[in-house]
């Protein structure tokens, strides 16, 4: 894998144009650094025009957040910690969707200046004062407030919200990364596939008469897209 340190990236996004130094950039990095560096500083222009304390750019960018700390410096924690919401079938709030498709750290989405943030219900205003505008001009913005999968209380399932972000007319995400993230789930999915076979398949006989039925309770309470022969693969090849 890729790793590199220390790396500028520059922006060439109209309303956030400069230059900002990732702690680290890896090949797998979902959104591209250019991307989250231009909406970053596009940010960080607003703040430094509107608010009364100074805001650090560095809260956004997931491989900067340990930036002041030498021990864990370079530590992908982090980016982890964002790709993990992916993973795992989460719903997600309007605003943490919005923060991974532009590649910001997530869970900074509920912390000042951007807790108090309506952007699901947010009207522009022609003067662009408010925190919001700056979201509002996003290509990701307008496709994520669009998108038949957002729920009337602005809620995504992330699985969703991976099929929204590779659609042919947006790909927010970068494809090699979106494969690792697809290898990811996968070995994710088959390590719950494990555990549910752990806990059946020692009532063969007694509650279930077949494995094909103990595949479907997994599918069942999994609530998987797959078929029953996949399943008996899977365990086959990693239930051990």
């Amino acid at each position: 894998m890729a790793f590199e340190k220390d790396k500028t990236i520059k922006s060439t996004y109209p309303f956030g144009k400069g230059e900002v130094v990732f702690d680290t950039v890896n090949e797998f990095r979902l959104v591209s650094p250019e991307t989250t560096a231009g909406i970053a500083l596009a940010i960080q222009k607003w703040t430094d025009a509107n608010l009364h304390y100074l805001f650090d750019i560095n809260s956004l960018i997931p491989e900067n957040i340990g930036k002041y700390d030498n021990l864990n410096r370079y530590s992908e924690y982090f980016v982890n910690s964002s790709y993990d919401l992916l993973k795992h079938n989460c719903v997600l709030t309007f605003n943490e969707a919005l923060f991974i498709l532009l590649g910001l750290y997530p869970h900074n989405s509920a912390l000042p200046p951007f807790h108090d943030l309506d952007l699901i219900n947010y009207k522009p205003f022609p003067d662009g004062l408010t925190l919001e505008s700056v979201f509002y001009i996003t290509r990701q913005y307008s496709a994520l407030k669009r998108s038949v999968f957002v729920s009337k209380d602005g809620k995504i399932n992330s699985e969703n919200l991976i099929i929204l972000a590779n659609a042919e007319e947006n790909m927010f995400f970068q494809k090699n990364s979106l494969n690792n993230i697809f290898k990811q789930k996968r070995k994710y999915r088959n390590k719950e596939i494990c555990k549910e076979w752990q806990l059946l398949s020692p009532l063969l006989d007694s509650k279930y008469q077949t494995k094909v039925q103990i595949y479907r309770e997994i599918i069942r309470k999994q609530k998987l897209s797959i078929k029953e022969d996949t399943i008996g693969k899977i365990i086959a090849k990693n239930c051990k």
